[in-house]
């Protein structure tokens, strides 16, 4: 065969939809990754400058006497028990001492087994029983309609009714048992009915729960770190001139060099005949979830003389130089969980040295933001970058 007779070799057009689409994936991509940059670049916790807010004895000397008493640290205004609701062994205990928990979380198991067949059962008796009343309802409709045209009397329509009457109350009763059957299926998750902290576990896997078992009582305890109170045993001397709403100081071996602040919440509220004492109970405003129940502390409680009237006492105070001011309207950054929230001051009254007596919104070991961030909005995520001294 000549050459000019050999067949020639087509060389396909390139795919130009195909390239097209390729590109638009490479740019789509890149816009995407840019998108996702900018989104994580603006929602990345901003840092900021902080102090704190401290408590100071205002005035040359406390006009009155000062009371001091042991106490121990408790849950405010009680703790939170978690008790099993069904009897049964414990097959799993998720959670222990010191755990922070959420409400709804499960703390331990119960062996559902047991539940699971009761509840399979009152399944099938509850199916039974609406099988039964759907059958009498359809004879009821029946014998209405016979005695419409004459063929059935009116004793038939009562003979029906009645055995309605009894079907339907028998679905009935069947719902309820096997509604109680699936709650207790559910109960064999034991689950924290609160956020909190739990401080006492009472049980172990494989021990058994309820009536007259091993631990009929909570297996669980639970308190509120941010809730906390002392409980203190003042002696019976000093117990008359202790009254609500008295400041009170609280120290803890566990922080040393640090006070915490409280109010009397109830004085003299029950007697210890052999240590000759009466219990007082004290509300703290600055625990930031750091002390637990059952911790030893030192109490002391200030007492005004009958002198005491504009006399010194513990205020919160707040660096003049982190107060926030729009007019007559003072104002401070504060971090909230992570976040920056505004606090109005009140009435805050200079001292004279460079602070401000902060009258109300503000507690003691407050994080305070400096005021240079003030143009961030409220609820911007924020984190320390310094804390002045």
């Amino acid at each position: 065969m000549s050459r000019q007779n050999a067949p020639t070799t087509m060389i396909p057009p390139p795919n130009r939809r195909a390239t097209r689409l390729f590109a638009f994936g490479v740019w789509g991509g890149a816009i995407a990754g840019a998108f996702a940059l900018v989104v994580f670049w603006l929602g990345r916790p901003q840092p900021v400058a902080i102090t704190r807010a401290v408590a100071r004895e205002l005035g040359s000397s406390f006009a009155g006497s000062i009371v001091q008493a042991p106490g121990w640290i408790e849950a405010r205004p009680y703790a939170t028990l978690v008790p099993g609701l069904v009897d049964g062994t414990v097959t799993s205990v998720k959670a222990i001492e010191g755990d922070a928990v959420k409400a709804g979380q499960v703390l331990a198991t119960i062996d559902a087994r047991p539940f699971e067949k009761a509840e399979q059962q009152a399944a099938g008796a509850y199916a039974m029983a609406r099988a039964d009343s759907a059958q009498a309802r359809l004879q009821h409709t029946l014998a209405q309609a016979r005695f419409s045209v004459g063929e059935a009397a009116q004793v038939d329509i009562d003979l029906a009714t009645a055995q309605l009457a009894r079907a339907e109350g028998a679905e009935l009763m069947a719902r309820g048992v096997w509604e109680r059957a699936a709650l207790d299926v559910e109960r064999c998750s034991v689950v924290a009915p609160i956020d909190g902290v739990i401080f006492e576990r009472r049980v172990e896997p494989g021990e058994r729960i309820g009536g007259d078992m091993e631990n009929e009582g909570a297996m669980f305890a639970l308190f509120d770190p941010a809730k906390v109170q002392v409980r203190c045993d003042v002696p019976l001397a000093d117990a008359g001139s202790v009254l609500p709403g008295q400041l009170a100081e609280v120290t803890v071996d566990a922080f040393k060099g640090r006070t915490f602040h409280g109010t009397v919440l109830v004085g003299g509220f029950r007697a210890d005949i052999a240590k000759n004492t009466l219990q007082v109970k004290i509300g703290l405003d600055d625990a930031d979830g750091l002390l637990r129940p059952d911790t030893l502390t030192r109490v002391r409680i200030m007492v005004p003389g009958s002198s005491a009237a504009g006399a010194a006492r513990t205020q919160v105070v707040v660096p003049a130089d982190c107060v926030v001011r729009d007019g007559s309207r003072a104002t401070v950054l504060v971090m909230d969980g992570g976040r920056l929230r505004r606090v109005d001051l009140g009435e805050a009254v200079d001292t004279g040295d460079g602070w401000l007596v902060a009258a109300e919104g503000i507690r003691p070991g407050e994080v305070l933001v400096h005021p240079s961030h003030a143009s961030l909005p409220d609820g911007t995520r924020i984190t320390p970058k310094e804390e002045a001294p």
